[in-house]
């Protein structure tokens, strides 16, 4: 009775540090996961500033750390009014959406991008007239357990005379 005891013990505390040990493994899984889908995110909402950027047709008519407005074309046309990007504070106040919107206009937050973290970088848009080139830095948090992800992307304004 007591070796069959003492074996149930030992064959439990084999099943706790392959519990625990398991769980180690599913955590960090999930770290990874949640990680990569907010990188993903970011790089999105970036591919489609740098598109958007590219066409612009004369330099940005404002920057300011959270905002960009240039001129660009739209539908095949030079557009008259500036395409804004910029980010918006979240209801909740705990971040920022980023935001494009057309002539303070119609405005739309890019599908999937998870709230992002505004002061986490020192301008979040920047632009140098000498080298034509505009910047966007996003830097979001997926969870309180994940370090911040952090995207720059530099964008050559390539048809600015």
């Amino acid at each position: 009775m007591v070796e069959v005891s003492i074996a149930g013990a030992l064959l439990s505390l084999a099943m706790i540090a392959f519990l625990a040990s398991l769980d180690s493994t599913t955590q960090a899984s999930s770290f990874a996961q949640a990680r990569s889908r907010a990188l993903d995110d970011l790089r999105t909402a970036a591919a489609s500033f740098s598109r958007e950027a590219r066409q612009a047709s004369d330099e940005p008519t404002s920057v300011t750390t959270t905002e960009v407005k240039f001129p660009t074309y739209l539908n095949g046309a030079t557009s008259s009014t500036p395409v804004a990007w910029n980010l918006a504070i979240t209801s909740g106040g705990s971040g920022a959406d980023l935001q494009r919107s057309i002539d303070n206009g119609l405005s739309f937050t890019p599908r999937g991008l998870p709230p992002l973290l505004l002061g986490a970088t020192e301008s979040h848009f920047s632009y140098d007239p000498a080298t034509k080139l505009l910047k966007m830095v996003l830097v979001t948090r997926p969870s309180a357990r994940i370090s911040p992800v952090r995207l720059e992307t530099e964008v050559n304004l390539r048809n600015v005379p």
